[in-house]
């Protein structure tokens, strides 16, 4: 674990290489996640949409939540979410949904940066993943805007197949329609 022993002199994207790699193969080291999650909290000016999104993902995907690293991207990415390709949308509001932290500042800056971008939301389980978050996170208000602009539509037509369809038919639900919303 040289890592943790230099995770100071860690570029951010080491950082996030790091905990991703470790996230891929299903290694859980407490003693590195901590001393990534410092490090990654220091320097987080330093992250790029996908280091930032890498690494939310790699802690939610080994079920480790360093909720002050999760603050700090909470408070300082949603100005910087435009910069977010779709797979660092879906992985961002996919990891905070799993682990639970709810940043409605986040997520609706994320929302609405899918908005944006639903043209180039190739991967169904991308669009998927958003609105299982947002749902997930009871922020049905924000799936609301999306399915009554005949948003919907537009997801249907974007997925592939059966499969692909189900965690978008799941999320929406769960969203309000006109006459249940109070």
């Amino acid at each position: 674990m040289a890592m943790v022993v230099r995770s100071r002199d860690a570029k951010p994207q080491e950082l996030s290489n790091c905990i991703w790699s470790f996230a891929t193969l299903g290694v859980v080291s407490i003693p590195l996640m901590e001393a990534v999650a410092v490090e990654a909290e220091a320097k987080l000016c330093g992250y790029n949409a996908q280091n930032i999104s890498n690494t939310c993902w790699a802690y939610a995907t080994l079920g480790y939540h360093p909720a002050p690293l999760f603050e700090a991207v909470a408070t300082a990415m949603p100005s910087r979410v435009p910069g977010f390709n779709p797979q660092a949308l879906s992985n961002t509001a996919w990891a905070y949904a799993s682990l639970g932290h709810y940043s409605p500042v986040l997520m609706n800056a994320i929302g609405s940066e899918m908005l944006r971008k639903l043209a180039l939301f190739n991967r169904p389980q991308a669009v998927g993943n958003c609105l299982w978050a947002f749902a997930s996170l009871a922020l049905v208000l924000m799936c609301v805007p999306i399915v009554h602009d005949g948003w919907y539509v537009k997801v249907v037509y974007v997925c592939g197949g059966l499969l692909d369809i189900v965690p978008i038919a799941w999320a929406m639900q769960r969203v309000p329609t006109p006459t249940t919303r109070r």
